[in-house]
């Protein structure tokens, strides 16, 4: 809201597209947006959106404090660090990654890879849940269906549906 626009600009994106992008980039930093803005202010937003749960604020009094230092013109009380994509800190390669997609939920997301194979995480830790081994065909689609289920496609044109069994 600060900015007048939205953190990432996927208006023009597939919806594959926009998911692999959303999960491999960061938002535009606040200063870069609108310079007015660069300093404490652009800090509180950051860690208001960071991509690791646990460097966000974790109440809104929180928030509420951290706000409150700014205009009162006192510093933050700490800084953080960016965390890293998820895709940094799950042991799978990004250039691996052919097709991605979220549940509806947004607990899950699967990955097809460039060897065939498919992988279902958790979304926020990136812990593996199910691998279903490929043939060396890269998978080029995924999409989560109605009634737990997974759509694939691969590169030589097959498509399988594939029960989802969450824990």
């Amino acid at each position: 809201m600060l900015a007048d626009r939205s953190p990432f600009d996927i208006g023009q994106l597939t919806w594959p597209e926009a998911i692999q992008f959303l999960l491999e980039s960061d938002a535009m930093p606040l200063g870069d947006v609108q310079p007015t803005l660069r300093g404490p202010l652009e800090q509180i937003v950051a860690r208001a959106m960071d991509r690791d749960l646990h460097a966000r604020c974790q109440t809104a009094a929180e928030l509420a404090a951290d706000l409150q230092r700014f205009l009162d013109g006192h510093p933050l009380a700490d800084a953080r660090v960016p965390a890293a994509s998820p895709f940094e800190r799950w042991p799978v390669a990004v250039h691996d990654v052919r097709a991605l997609a979220a549940s509806p939920d947004g607990r899950l997301v699967a990955l097809g890879l460039a060897s065939g194979s498919i992988e279902l995480r958790d979304l926020h830790t990136g812990a593996l849940i199910v691998s279903f081994d490929g043939d060396r065909v890269a998978v080029s689609a995924l999409t989560f269906a109605s009634g737990g289920h997974l759509v694939a496609a691969w590169d030589d044109g097959r498509v399988a549906t594939i029960a989802v069994e969450e824990s």
